[in-house]
């Protein structure tokens, strides 16, 4: 019952999904699992009703992209999870 209420909250349901999603990930199996289900939770989290940041969901979807293009390159990946910190911040 709390987690639809949670996920209405502007600042706080974005917050609240982007950690939920670094938990699923943590805790995939496989590198291809931990892809998918990052990308489809951060979609979920910047689709509406809660963008607070459309621009910034955007880049961190073009990161997240780059970084699985790129086969894992440190320096996508950093920018990925620095996006991810920007929109929590």
């Amino acid at each position: 019952m709390l987690n639809p209420l949670i996920k209405q909250v502007p600042v706080v349901g974005q917050a609240y999904g982007f950690t939920k999603t670094a938990m699923k990930v943590y805790n995939s199996t496989s590198p291809v699992e931990a892809v998918k289900v990052a990308t489809i939770s951060i979609i979920d989290d910047c689709a509406p009703p809660q963008i607070k940041y459309p621009v910034k969901c955007e880049i961190l979807l073009a990161q997240v992209g780059l970084a699985v293009w790129s086969g894992g390159n440190p320096w996508a990946v950093a920018m990925a999870i620095g996006s991810a910190r920007q929109i929590i911040d």
